[in-house]
């Protein structure tokens, strides 16, 4: 019981994918992101920060990178995350969206 409590706090994001071509050339993202934590304010502090990621599966390029921080009052409710990302020929069988905290 003890194990699955502190596990709890182990910082995770639940993740939500819409996907649009804007062009024949540009993909815009809007990522839907929810803390799937518990926050704790002596191990999370008042913010987690967290890389996200976009990914083929072929070639494993990253097309799009950026550093998203999460605060303890946006915890509470799922947030928006909106960007573009170039589209290359020939398109990969999947894109990949990853976050990784920038601390754990």
């Amino acid at each position: 019981a003890q194990l699955k409590a502190e596990a709890s706090a182990l910082p995770a994001l639940s993740i939500d994918v819409s996907a649009q071509p804007i062009t024949r050339t540009v993909l815009r993202v809007v990522l839907t992101l929810t803390a799937a934590f518990e926050w704790r304010d002596r191990l999370h502090g008042g913010a987690e920060s967290w890389w996200i990621w976009v990914e083929d599966s072929d070639t494993e390029h990253i097309y799009h990178k950026e550093l998203w921080t999460l605060t303890k009052q946006q915890a509470l409710e799922p947030q928006e995350l909106s960007f573009t990302t170039p589209l290359f020929e020939p398109l990969p069988p999947a894109y990949y969206i990853r976050a990784f905290s920038d601390r754990w």
